[in-house]
């Protein structure tokens, strides 16, 4: 098994230190989506859009929002320093503006993808609609 055993750092505080390798990860980050699923058409010609997303651990999330197929934004975010939430700002390219201002009402297909450190990685869809 590992052995614990206490270690005085130098600055003459406590810590315990663990033997041997770290045990291994296969869980994938808990991570959820915060967005409305109706948004306004100035809103995201002007901001594009931006969920909140939370992970139980350090994790990278990566968001993409397609349109009619096509991506029409990409962003990342780090959640650093364990459990938290993030705000993503996505912003639209050119021509999904262009669609959005010419069509009005359009769905669009939010992805947003959590990773940690050990690869695990956990994937959740959001449709959005213009109004």
């Amino acid at each position: 098994g590992t052995a614990a055993r206490p270690v005085i750092a130098t600055s003459g505080v406590r810590a315990l230190a663990i033997a041997g390798p770290a045990p291994n990860d296969r869980r994938a980050p808990d991570a959820s989506i915060a967005v409305s699923n109706v948004q306004t058409e100035s809103r995201l010609l002007s901001r594009g859009l931006d969920p909140s997303v939370s992970c139980d651990e350090e994790c990278l999330v990566e968001a993409t929002v397609r349109l009619k197929g096509l991506v029409a934004g990409e962003a990342s975010e780090t959640i650093a320093d364990g459990p938290g939430r993030r705000t993503i700002d996505i912003r639209l390219d050119a021509l999904a503006r262009r669609i959005i201002r010419r069509r009005g009402s359009v769905r669009m297909v939010l992805t947003v993808s959590a990773s940690d450190s050990a690869g695990n990685r956990r994937t959740q869809t959001r449709f959005i609609r213009t109004r």
